[in-house]
């Protein structure tokens, strides 16, 4: 059992080089990229769809505006799921007049829900969050409710 787990624990061990690559750099991967980077790693059976919605999702949260231009070009990006998370991510990093534009231009010719959804749910300033109503027991015994 020892040699297994120690046989397991090589396989999920980071390749070289691919522990905390920049962002900007794992934005320009292309598939065949991706799988050359990540060969014989978990992050390649994962998939390249699924690794680039995360990295678009860590793009949008890093703050980092420079990233934008990086994260453009996957508004036309042939998979919903990546439209989608590129709306996601340019909310999080775009000024609102750049914003803006970029929904005027895209909107109209989007049919796929989840990426319409994504463009409506990110239309206002603040990003998308999900609405929570919290319950709160009065003195008089009543329940009084928070939506935030």
């Amino acid at each position: 059992k020892t040699c297994s787990r120690l046989a397991n624990g090589q396989k999920l061990a980071a390749k070289a080089g691919t522990d905390l690559p920049p962002l900007a750099d794992l934005l320009r991967l292309g598939a065949a990229d991706f799988r050359q980077f990540f060969a014989g790693t978990p992050v390649r059976r994962a998939g390249y769809e699924r690794f680039l919605r995360n990295v678009l999702i860590a793009a949008g949260n890093s703050g980092d505006t420079g990233l934008t231009p990086l994260i453009m070009p996957f508004l036309d990006h042939s998979s919903a799921l990546l439209r989608a998370m590129a709306i996601w991510a340019l909310r999080q990093l775009a000024a609102d007049d750049i914003w803006q534009g970029l929904r005027r231009a895209y909107l109209p010719d989007e049919h796929d829900h989840s990426v319409l959804r994504e463009w409506q749910a990110n239309s206002l300033h603040s990003a998308y969050r999900p609405k929570i109503t919290l319950q709160q027991p009065t003195p008089d015994g009543q329940t009084s409710c928070l939506t935030v």
